[in-house]
């Protein structure tokens, strides 16, 4: 009895026998006894007996050997594959096979399902029935499960899946199996190994896990460099990758990390389906919008155009129903009452801006609300505000987006082009999309020349437009370029100083004068440089090579340079040294050089004069710049010569000659004056005691104590007969004084008004304003008839020859009064003002009732045409008026 604890049969039999036994004699017994059924139920009883001794003995292979030979004799028993499981799930069996314990079990049922009613009526009696062996399988399949569990591969699940077809535990399998599988693909963490999990297992639990690290995993290995490129690339081979969005954004900022305009507009031309082309459009915008030029056409999305047609005129407050509103110059309501207060300044009127700062923040034109309501709104540029308090500053845009989510204390905009921004944790420079470039808190920022230059510790450190690029995308920038000073010399040209040596750089970085102990300027003709006391002109002209030079002056077109052996003159446009004269000097941009008793004059032109020394050269004045100069010829001959190309203009007698302009020249003689053209005509003869410029292009004129008037663009003359400088009131009518008395006459001299005026102002070709008795009026000079009468008072809005525009009193009542509309507005009004333009006025006048307590305003157009009328309380009316008026 001993061998049969050797047998070890642990299956589902042995867990139903330890369930009802109670000590290791009685299981034995009883396995004892199921062998027996066996060997009862199997005819070949000989050969189970011999199974069974060999079980005992422990001799598992022989027991499989004669298992094996029982089965070649009789390959349909039942009995026999039902042993043969047995034998190769026992655990004492050296050879045990859980994998061929289940084949052989398989095959048991099967030879059962086919046996015969009669057949399994005896098998039944023998306690073989279908119960039994299913209850086995069940048996066999946990054990195989367990196995799987124990191995926990994906290679055991699947041998597992493959192999136990039927058994419970097939979800379960498969979850682990899947499980595994993920962790699997976890451990290599690639978008490769994701996509494979993904691939061969469609149905997994761990699906969106999968998908999920797979496209993250995959958009960053593809984009990994951070370069543009990569990331457009990326949407190209992508399109459904829940990453574009990301990619588009990062295509947009660092497409456009240079801020300018060019980069935003190659934006929209090289990403038109871009997913941010509205931000793009609306940035490129305002660099358009702030220097108040046409945007292209390229740019006009509806929106754009909806906002530039509300851009189009100015704005004036109104207040109406304890509330501010907004309309046009035209009077046109365009924001309804809804506000409790705007800023002080649109009180005053002509409200310019696209976004208005009202008590409910920042509020587009469109009505759009673009903040809430803000201690601090403050415009910066290119459409962004600052917005906040002293201890939170948002920077928003007009169109509506942030500038970056955190707070922070300052933002400036550097060159239209970046932002810095100081804050506790955000302090660095931003690119207009809000990419941080530079983390850091600078002293100081500036742009230079396409050069970004920022100062800390009083080291400048410049960045070029590849070190911005490189920082966009995360890499190491070329070069650091670090130095004590940095300036503009010119365009492309900066000057770096580091210590005492110096040098010049382009906006590349690159080195265009290497660092030395030199002091480095850029000349209009070329570098100097200086060294201790010397000046080098290297970079000039191969002829200064290794020269040293005292000092230089320039010349426009001449330099001067002093060396240890004497003067020398440079012809900077010629790139040759003029030959040594005895003297030399320099005015009115000319070079005069004298050699022996001759001497030359060079002109800008390479044309060259020369007079002998009995020649006089005299400079002739000018009221801006010399435009000649003058040669003797005897005693009283004098040539005129033009100074920019040395050309002969006239020849005449005179004693004292003053350019007026580049044609006219004023001359006189013996006490007399005139005005003679470069030509040699006479504009006015010289029959005159003075000359002074009058309205051009009138000069009045002074003889016999008597003044008059000529033209002298066309030499007409008006004949002298005023005892005081005559008035030009237009073209036609000119004031004249006699016996204390101004009056009006015609261009011949003919009056048209009695000598009766205190004061006279020109108005226009129609009417003139005349003073007498202390007021004013304006008349119509052909009939006399006054337009207005009795005005006390001017204020000048517009003054122009063509154009007056005029506020008047008259009493204590204001109206105004046009040279192109006559009387725009009334003089009935206690107070006038223009909240438009001067050239677009629009006219808010009040009128006020004391004894009601109430304010009558009115607002008129440009023509005096009817807008709008409200009617004001004392209280009410201080709301709507400018403080300053």
């Amino acid at each position: 009895m001993v061998g049969y604890r050797k047998l070890g049969y642990s299956g589902f039999f042995w867990s139903i026998l330890k369930v009802f036994c109670f000590n290791m004699l009685l299981t034995r017994f009883l396995l004892a006894f199921f062998f027996w059924v066996l060997i009862v139920a199997y005819a070949g009883g000989q050969s189970m007996r011999q199974i069974d001794s060999r079980i005992q003995r422990g001799n598992w292979s022989g027991a499989r050997s004669l298992l094996q030979k029982a089965l070649n004799k009789d390959t349909a028993s039942v009995e026999l594959k039902w042993a043969t499981a047995l034998w190769f799930y026992a655990h004492e069996n050296p050879q045990r096979q859980i994998d061929s314990s289940y084949q052989f079990l398989r095959r048991a049922l099967a030879g059962y399902h086919k046996a015969s009613e009669r057949q399994r009526d005896r098998w039944r009696r023998s306690d073989l029935d279908e119960r039994r062996l299913v209850q086995f399988k069940a048996t066999l399949d946990s054990a195989a499960f367990e196995r799987s569990k124990q191995i926990n591969t994906v290679t055991g699940y699947e041998f597992f899946l493959q192999k136990f077809l039927g058994a419970p535990q097939r979800a379960s399998a498969i979850e682990l199996r899947d499980e595994v599988a993920f962790l699997d693909a976890l451990k290599q963490n690639t978008y490769q190994s994701f996509f494979t999990y993904i691939q061969n297992y469609p149905n997994s639990h761990r699906l969106s896990d999968a998908r999920a690290r797979y496209e993250k995993l995959l958009y960053e290995s593809k984009t990994k460099d951070g370069t543009l490129q990569r990331y457009a690339s990326f949407i190209n081979q992508f399109p459904q990758s829940p990453y574009r969005f990301e990619a588009e954004r990062q295509v947009f900022e660092l497409a456009t990390v240079i801020g300018d305009s060019t980069a935003f507009m190659n934006y929209l031309r090289e990403y038109p389906q871009g997913k941010f082309r509205k931000r793009a459009g609306d940035l490129a915008y305002y660099f358009f919008f702030d220097e108040d030029v046409n945007p292209p056409a390229m740019l006009l999305t509806d929106s754009l155009v909806h906002v530039q047609k509300l851009n189009e005129s100015y704005w004036v407050p109104f207040w109406a129903k304890g509330k501010y509103g907004f309309m046009d110059a035209a009077g046109v309501e365009t924001l309804s009452p809804s506000f409790a207060n705007v800023a002080s300044e649109y009180k005053c009127g002509m409200v310019e801006a696209d976004v208005l700062v009202t008590s409910d923040g920042l509020v587009a034109r469109n009505g759009k609300k673009i903040s809430s309501s803000d201690k601090i709104m403050e415009p910066l540029g290119l459409g962004f505000w600052k917005v906040g308090d002293s201890s939170c500053v948002r920077v928003v845009h007009s169109a509506g987006h942030k500038l970056i989510n955190q707070c922070v204390i300052t933002a400036n905009l550097v060159g239209n082009r970046y932002f810095w921004m100081r804050g506790s944790a955000t302090s660095g420079i931003y690119t207009l999309t809000g990419r941080l470039l530079l983390k850091g808190d600078w002293d100081a920022v500036e742009w230079m020349d396409g050069n970004l230059v920022v100062t800390k510790l009083q080291k400048k450190t410049i960045f070029t437009r590849d070190n911005l690029l490189h920082l966009a995308e995360g890499r190491p920038t070329n070069a650091d370029h670090v130095y004590d000073d940095v300036k503009i010399v010119t365009k492309n040209r900066l000057l770096v100083r580091n210590g005492a040596l110096e040098g010049i750089i382009n906006s590349d970085g690159q080195f265009l004068v290497p660092l030395d102990r030199q002091v480095l300027s850029l000349e209009s003709f070329g570098l100097v440089r200086k060294v201790g006391d010397d000046f080098f002109f290297d970079k000039v002209d191969t002829q200064f090579a290794g020269r040293k030079i005292k000092s230089y002056k320039e010349y426009r077109s001449w330099l001067q340079v002093i060396t240890s052996t004497g003067t020398e003159l440079w012809d900077i446009g010629k790139r040759k040294f003029l030959q040594r004269p005895d003297s030399s000097w320099f005015a009115a941009g000319l070079l005069f050089a004298k050699n022996g008793d001759s001497t030359k004059v060079y002109f800008n032109s390479g044309r060259t004069i020369s007079f002998t020394s009995d020649q006089k050269i005299t400079l002739i004045p000018s009221r801006d710049s010399i435009h000649a100069f003058v040669a003797n010829e005897g005693r009283q001959k004098r040539n005129v010569y033009s100074v920019h190309d040395g050309t002969k203009l006239f020849a005449a007698e005179f004693e004292t000659i003053e350019s007026i302009n580049t044609n006219l020249f004023l001359l006189s003689r013996k006490g007399k004056r005139g005005i003679l053209s470069k030509d040699g005509k006479w504009m006015v003869t010289m029959d005159y005691d003075l000359l002074v410029p009058n309205l051009h292009p009138f000069w009045s004129t002074f003889k016999d104590k008597k003044f008059g008037l000529v033209n002298i663009a066309t030499g007409a003359t008006l004949k002298a007969f005023s005892t005081k400088s005559i008035i030009i009131l237009n073209p036609d009518l000119f004031g004249i004084f006699e016996k204390g008395k101004y009056g009006i006459v015609n261009g011949k001299g003919q009056p048209v008004t009695k000598f009766e005026f205190d004061e006279l102002l020109p108005w226009n070709k129609q009417f003139v304003w005349v003073k007498k008795n202390f007021s004013w009026s304006l008349i119509d000079v052909a009939n006399g008839r006054a337009i207005v009468n009795n005005v006390n008072k001017f204020d000048k809005w517009i003054d122009q020859e063509e154009n007056k525009l005029y506020r008047i009193k008259k009493d204590n009542f204001f109206g105004v009064i046009s040279s192109q509309f006559g009387v725009v507005i009334p003089v009935n009004f206690s107070m006038v003002k223009n909240i438009g333009s001067l050239e677009q006025p629009l006219y808010l006048t009040d009128k006020e009732v004391e004894e009601a307590g109430v304010h009558v305003v009115i607002y008129y157009d440009a023509a005096g045409k009817f807008i709008r009328k409200q009617v004001y309380e004392d209280e009410e009316f201080d709301t709507i008026v400018c403080d300053d008026n």
